[in-house]
């Protein structure tokens, strides 16, 4: 399904892009990462974002010097879109908890399928974002 759903984008190569760019933004890449590794970190900027094929991904945050895991998720979630919805660093870090495979989304697929999408869907997108960081940042924690 996520590769359907990614290699349509292919389709719809403007004559603008060159062909490298192009390859780049819509390329299905996977990824594999040890146990124990971070994918990415809290206050990283975010061209990426991911949906697990498989094992587990923990989603963490710094709290007071503490590690504090926020989340846990499994196959085919996707994590790590916040940053290239929004356009702000990342609010916490992503851990794979064992082995796991990724489908990696670049920042130019995203940002071309939320172009396409209706405008008052866009825009509650981003109304959504604004709530989700806003309520990180209440419970203690530095959201951006």
């Amino acid at each position: 399904m996520v590769e359907n759903v990614i290699m349509s984008e292919q389709d719809n190569k403007s004559p603008k892009q060159s062909a490298e760019a192009v390859r780049r933004d819509t390329h299905i890449e996977t990824r594999e990462i040890k146990a124990n590794h971070y994918i990415f970190r809290e206050r990283e900027v975010g061209d990426l974002a991911f949906i697990i094929d498989s094992g587990t991904v923990e989603i963490v945050k710094n709290a007071d010097g503490n590690e504090v895991v926020i989340g846990t998720l499994g196959k085919g979630a996707m994590f790590g879109e916040m940053a290239l919805i929004d356009k702000v660093p990342r609010m916490a870090s992503a851990r794979a908890v064992e082995r796991v495979t990724l489908t990696v989304v670049p920042r130019g697929l995203m940002n071309r399928k939320i172009e396409e999408i209706d405008p008052f869907v866009k825009g509650l997108l981003r109304v959504l974002s604004d709530h989700v960081r806003r309520m990180a940042k209440s419970m203690g924690g530095r959201a951006t």
